[in-house]
C-alpha cells in the first residue's frame, strides 16, 4: 500500500473490431487531455471499458464478455498499444461468443519494441500487467477510473457511504476478507486435527499384530530354505541317473534308426532290381547290338550312342544355318516392301499437308498464289502495307477515344457537381428547418423585422426609463412613508386631545387648555390630516402608475432581450443560408454549362463510327496475325517440299533393292531344307531315347553297388549296439528315473506354494503394517504441524482485526497531506488552507485557521476538493500519472459544470487525462478531441482537426 515511484505510462491508441456498436475503429491518443464528446448512447464509454478490459482482462461491473461483442457477430477484437518507461507494448484481446450470455477470452502481451511475446493467456497477461504497471485492477478502478457521476461523490456522499468508498480505496475489505478466510482455515485445521486423531487411533489398533506376523514370516522363510536344500540333494541324484538314462535312450534311438535304415535299404534294393530289369529290356528293344548288363558294357555303349547323337546334331545345325540365311533374306525383302509402302504413304501425307496449308493461307490472304517460291518476297510487302493501314486507323481511333475520355471526365465532374448541388440543397433545407424551428414558419419576415430593430439603443432607452421610474418610485415611496408617519402622528394627537376633556395644561406654556383652544387645535389637526390624506392619495396613484410603467418596461425589456437572443441565434444561420443559396446559384450555373458542353461534345462523338474503326482495326490485326502465321510456317512448308523430293529419291532406291532380293532368295529352296531337317530330327529323337535309357541303367547299377556297401556296414553297427552294457536293463533305469522326477515335482510344488502363496501375502501384510507404522509416525508429526498452524492462524486472525485500525491513521494522514498539497497547487492563494479526512471518514476543511464542515462549500469548491482527494489517492496508491473521468458532469448543475471545466482548464492535473462527456464545453480543456457519433447502429470516431470538421459535427449533433 506504500506509495511508489510514478511510472512513465501513456496509452497510445486502441483498435476496436466488432466491439458493441463499433464495426472497426482505430482511435489514437496523446500525452495531455484527451476528450471524447458525443450524445448519450453513442458509444463513448465503450472506449474506456475496452481500455480497462484489455489492460486487466476483465469487464467493468454489470458487463459480461458476451455483452462486449457486437450484435450479430461471433467474435470481437481489441488491440491496445501503450508505453511504459519508454518501451512500447501491445495487448491483443480476442473475445469469441459461444451464445448470447457466454464467451471465451484469449489475450497476448507483446513487447512491440523488441517484437517479442512476453505473456499468453488471460491470467499470464494480467499478472505481467500488474508487474509492469505496479498496480492491480482494484486500485486502477478505484484511484484512476472515475465512472459516471462519481467525481464529486467522494465529497458529497454521506459519511456512511464515504466510509464504503474509502474502505474500497484503502482496500480495507481485503483485511476483512482475510479475517473471514482465516476463520475457514481455522475450521479446516480443526477438522484436520480431529481427522488425524481418529486416523492415529485406528492405525495403533491395526499395528498391534505386527510382531506376531513378523515371526510367522520368519518361520515360513526357514521352511522354504529347508525344502530348497532337499530339492537340491534329490535333483543332484536325479541328474546323475537321468544322464545315464538319456545316454541309453540315445543309443536305443540310434539302434531303432539303423534298423529302420536297414529296412529302407532292403526295399530300395528290391525297387532298383525291378527298375534295372525294366530299363535293360527297353535298351534291348531299341538297339540291334547285343549288350551285356554290366557297368563296363553299359558305359561303353552309352559313349558310342553319345557320339552318334553329336554327329546328327552337327548336320541339323548346318541345315538350320542355311534355313536361317534364307529366312533373313525373305525378311529383308518383306521389310523393304513395307518401307516402300511407308515412303509412299509419307509422300502422299506431306503432299496433302502442303496442299492444305497453301489452300488455307491463299483463302485468307488472296494476294498469295499457290506458287510457294514467290511467297518470300510477297509476305513482307503485304505485312508493311497492312501495318501502315492499322497505324492510320489507330490514329483516327485515338482522336475518338480522347473525345470519349473528355466526355467521361466531364460527366464525372458533372456527377460530383450534382452531388455538391444536392449537398448544398440538403444544407439549405437543414438551415431552413433550423430557422423554422427557432423563428417559426414565417422566419424570413421575422428576421426582416428583427434586423430593423436597434436592440442596443432600445434596450438602453428601456433601461434608462426603468431606472428613472425606479428612482422616482423610491422618492415617492419615501414621501408616502413620511406622510404615513405624519398621519399616524396626527391621529395619535387627535386621540390625545379627545382624551384631555379640557383638564390638562399645555405642555408648552403650562396654561390650562380651554374647549375653544382644544377645538382650534383639533380643527388644525383635522385640516393637516385632510391635506396629508389628499397628498397620500395622489402619491398612491402616482406609485401605481410608476409600478405599471416599471412592470411594462421590464416586460418590454424581457421581450426585447428574447428577440435579441433569438436574432443572435438565428442571424448566423441566416447569413450561412444566404451564402449557401448564392453558392447553389453558382453550382447550378456551372452544372448547366457542363451539361451544354457534354451535349456539344456528344454531337462530335459518334459511337457507331468508333465501333466501325474498332472493327476495321480488328480485321487488319487478324490479317497481320495471318501474315505472321504464314511467315512463321513458311520455312516449315519449304522443308515439307524438300522432304517430298528427298523421299521420292529414297522410294526409287528401295524399289531397285527389292528387285535384287527377289532374284537372290527363293522360297522353294527353303522347303527342301525343311524336309532334310525333319528326317534328321527323327533320328536324333531315337538316339536321345536310347541314350537316356542307357544313362538311367548305368545310374541304377551304380546306386545298387553303393547300397550294398551301406547295407553291410549297417549290419555291423546294429550288432555292436546290442553288445553295450545296461542295454538289457533299460526298463529298470527308466522306472528309477521317473520316481526321482515325481519327488522333485512334489518338493518343487511345496516350494512354489511357500514362495508364491504363503510368504508373499505375509510379506505384503507385514509391509502394509510397516507402512501403517510409518504413516502413524508421519501423522503424529503432521498433527504437531497442524496444531502449530492453528496457533499461527489464530494469531493472524487477531492481526487482521487490528491491522486496519493501525494502518488507517497512516493512510488518512497521507491522503490529508497529499490532498492539501494538490489543492494548494490547483488554487494557490485560496482561503482554504487544508483538507481534513477524519478517522470516522467525515470531511472538513480549514479556512483561515477555522475548521468548517464541507456543507458550506460552494459548487466549484466541492469539485476542486473532490479532484484533490481523487488525485491524492492516485498519487499515494497508484504508480500511474493517469486519470479517467467518465461523464463527470452527469449529475452537476450548469454552474458546477462550468466550474469543473474552469479548474481543468487552469490546471494540468496529470500526464494523460481522459474525459468522456456529452458537454461540448470540455473542448476548451482538450489537447485532442474525438467526436463519437452513432448512425444506423454503427459508432464512428472523428478527430476534430479543423474548425470546419468541428462545425459539421456540431451541426450533425443539433440535427
Amino acid at each position: 500500500m506504500e506509495g511508489s515511484k510514478i511510472k512513465t505510462f501513456e496509452i497510445i491508441d486502441i483498435e476496436l473490431e466488432n466491439i458493441k456498436t463499433y464495426t472497426y475503429e482505430k482511435i489514437s491518443f496523446i500525452q495531455g487531455n484527451n476528450v471524447l464528446i458525443g450524445e448519450n448512447g453513442a458509444g463513448k464509454s465503450t472506449i474506456l471499458e475496452s481500455i480497462y478490459l484489455a489492460l486487466f482482462g476483465d469487464t467493468v461491473t454489470g458487463r459480461s464478455f458476451a455483452d462486449m461483442v457486437r450484435y450479430g457477430e461471433k467474435q470481437g477484437k481489441i488491440i491496445i498499444r501503450f508505453s511504459v518507461e519508454n518501451s512500447i507494448y501491445r495487448i491483443e484481446d480476442v473475445i469469441v461468443k459461444k451464445d448470447e450470455s457466454r464467451a471465451t477470452q484469449t489475450q497476448i502481451l507483446v513487447n512491440q519494441s523488441l517484437e517479442e511475446t512476453i505473456a499468453e493467456g488471460r491470467n499470464a497477461v494480467r499478472i505481467k500487467m500488474e508487474e509492469l504497471l505496479g498496480l492491480d485492477a482494484i486500485t486502477f478502478i478505484s484511484a484512476i477510473y472515475a465512472s459516471q457521476g462519481e467525481i464529486d461523490k467522494i465529497v458529497t456522499a454521506k459519511d456512511r457511504e464515504r466510509k464504503k468508498l474509502f474502505d474500497r480505496l484503502f482496500q480495507i475489505e481485503r483485511f476483512e476478507k482475510a479475517w473471514s478466510n482465516l476463520a475457514n482455515v481455522e475450521k479446516t485445521l480443526n477438522q484436520n486435527i480431529q481427522s488425524m486423531n481418529n486416523s492415529i487411533s485406528n492405525l495403533k489398533s491395526d499395528i498391534v499384530i505386527l510382531p506376531e506376523k513378523r515371526k510367522e514370516l520368519v518361520k515360513s522363510k526357514k521352511e522354504l530354505k529347508n525344502e530348497k536344500l532337499e530339492f537340491k540333494k534329490i535333483k543332484s541324484l536325479f541328474e546323475e541317473i537321468n544322464q545315464k538314462y538319456k545316454a541309453l535312450e540315445k543309443k536305443i534311438e540310434e539302434y531303432n534308426k539303423k534298423n529302420t535304415e536297414k529296412e529302407i535299404l532292403e526295399k530300395q534294393e528290391e525297387e532298383l532290381s525291378n527298375s534295372i530289369n525294366k530299363t535293360y529290356k527297353i535298351i534291348q528293344e531299341t538297339t540291334k547290338d547285343e549288350i551285356e548288363c554290366s557297368l563296363s558294357s553299359i558305359k561303353k555303349h552309352k559313349n558310342k550312342t553319345k557320339s552318334k547323337l553329336a554327329k546328327t546334331e552337327t548336320k541339323i545345325q548346318t541345315l538350320q544355318d542355311q534355313e536361317q540365311e534364307i529366312k533373313l533374306g525373305l525378311a529383308e525383302l518383306a521389310s523393304q516392301k513395307q518401307a516402300e509402302n511407308f515412303i509412299e504413304i509419307s509422300i502422299n501425307e506431306d503432299k496433302e499437308e502442303l496442299e492444305n496449308e497453301i489452300i488455307d493461307f491463299t483463302s485468307e490472304i488472296t494476294e498469295l498464289t499457290r506458287n510457294l517460291e514467290i511467297w518470300s518476297d510477297k509476305i513482307p510487302e503485304l505485312e508493311d502495307k497492312t501495318q501502315q493501314k492499322i497505324q492510320d486507323l489507330k490514329k483516327q481511333q485515338s482522336e475518338f477515344e480522347k473525345l470519349k475520355d473528355e466526355i467521361i471526365k466531364i460527366e464525372i465532374e458533372l456527377k460530383e457537381k450534382i452531388k455538391n448541388v444536392n449537398l448544398c440543397d440538403s444544407k439549405i433545407v437543414q438551415k431552413r428547418l433550423l430557422l423554422s424551428r427557432n423563428a417559426g414558419e414565417n422566419w424570413r419576415e421575422a428576421i426582416e423585422v428583427l434586423s430593423k430593430i436597434n436592440f442596443d439603443n432600445d434596450l438602453q432607452k428601456l433601461t434608462a426609463r426603468i431606472n428613472e421610474s425606479d428612482l422616482k418610485h423610491t422618492e415617492l415611496s419615501k414621501e408616502k412613508s413620511v406622510i404615513d408617519d405624519g398621519l399616524k402622528r396626527i391621529q395619535d394627537d387627535l386621540h390625545y386631545l379627545n382624551d384631555l376633556e379640557g383638564k390638562e395644561k399645555c405642555p408648552t406654556c403650562n396654561q390650562n387648555l380651554s374647549k375653544e383652544t382644544l377645538k382650534i387645535l383639533t380643527k388644525s389637526l383635522q385640516s393637516d390630516k385632510t391635506s396629508y390624506q389628499d397628498r397620500r392619495k395622489e402619491l398612491v396613484k402616482e406609485l401605481k402608475e410608476l409600478t405599471f410603467i416599471i412592470k411594462e418596461s421590464k416586460t418590454n425589456e424581457k421581450e426585447l432581450r428574447t428577440k435579441q437572443q433569438l436574432y443572435n441565434q438565428i442571424d448566423p444561420h441566416y447569413t450561412e443560408l444566404l451564402n449557401l443559396e448564392k453558392e447553389k446559384e453558382i453550382l447550378d450555373e456551372e452544372k448547366d454549362n457542363m451539361e451544354k458542353l457534354i451535349q456539344k461534345l456528344k454531337v462530335k462523338f459518334k459511337p457507331e463510327k468508333l465501333n466501325s474503326l474498332n472493327e476495321e482495326i480488328e480485321r487488319n490485326d487478324n490479317r497481320i496475325k495471318s501474315i505472321q502465321a504464314v511467315k512463321k510456317v513458311y520455312p516449315k512448308l519449304v522443308k515439307i517440299k524438300e522432304k517430298i523430293e528427298t523421299e521420292n529419291k529414297k522410294l526409287d532406291e528401295t524399289k531397285e533393292k527389292i528387285a535384287q532380293l527377289e532374284i537372290k532368295f527363293d522360297v522353294k529352296n527353303l522347303e527342301k531344307i525343311d524336309k532334310k531337317i525333319n528326317k534328321l530330327d527323327q533320328e536324333r529323337s531315337s538316339l536321345d531315347v536310347q541314350f537316356e535309357s542307357l544313362e538311367d541303367l548305368f545310374e541304377n547299377l551304380e546306386k545298387q553297388k553303393t547300397n550294398l556297401t551301406t547295407y553291410k556296414k549297417l549290419l555291423d553297427e546294429i550288432s555292436e549296439i546290442e553288445t553295450i552294457e545296461d542295454f538289457s536293463n533299460r526298463d529298470k533305469i527308466k522306472e528309477q528315473n521317473n520316481e526321482l522326477d515325481k519327488k522333485l515335482v512334489a518338493i518343487n510344488s511345496n516350494i512354489d506354494n511357500l514362495a508364491k502363496k504363503v510368504i508373499p501375502p505375509l510379506i505384503e501384510f507385514v509391509d502394509i503394517l510397516v507402512k501403517k507404522e510409518k504413516e502413524l509416525g508421519e501423522l503424529e508429526n503432521n498433527l504437531k504441524s497442524e496444531e502449530k498452524k492453528k496457533i499461527i492462524t489464530s494469531i493472524l486472525r487477531g492481526l487482521m482485526r487490528e491491522l486496519p485500525n493501525q494502518l488507517l491513521p497512516n493512510f488518512i494522514h497521507r491522503i490529508n497531506r497529499t490532498a492539501t498539497e494538490i489543492l494548494q497547487s490547483i488554487i494557490p492563494g485560496s482561503d482554504i488552507q487544508s483538507i481534513v479526512l477524519h478517522d470516522d471518514y467525515s470531511l472538513s476543511i480549514i479556512r483561515l485557521g477555522n475548521q468548517e464542515n464541507i456543507t458550506v462549500l460552494s459548487g466549484g469548491e466541492t469539485i476542486i476538493i473532490a479532484l484533490a482527494l481523487r488525485l491524492a489517492f492516485a498519487k499515494e496508491f497508484s504508480t500511474l500519472d493517469l486519470l479517467i473521468l467518465d461523464e463527470p458532469t452527469i449529475f452537476l448543475d450548469e454552474r458546477r459544470r462550468g466550474e469543473l471545466v474552469s479548474v481543468l482548464e487552469r490546471n494540468r492535473l496529470v500526464r494523460q487525462l481522459f474525459v468522456v462527456t456529452h458537454d461540448p464545453d470540455f473542448e476548451r480543456i482538450s489537447d485532442k478531441t474525438h467526436f463519437i457519433t452513432k448512425l444506423a447502429g454503427e459508432t464512428r470516431a472523428k478527430t476534430a482537426d479543423t474548425e470546419e470538421t468541428i462545425e459539421n459535427i456540431y451541426t450533425d449533433l443539433e440535427l
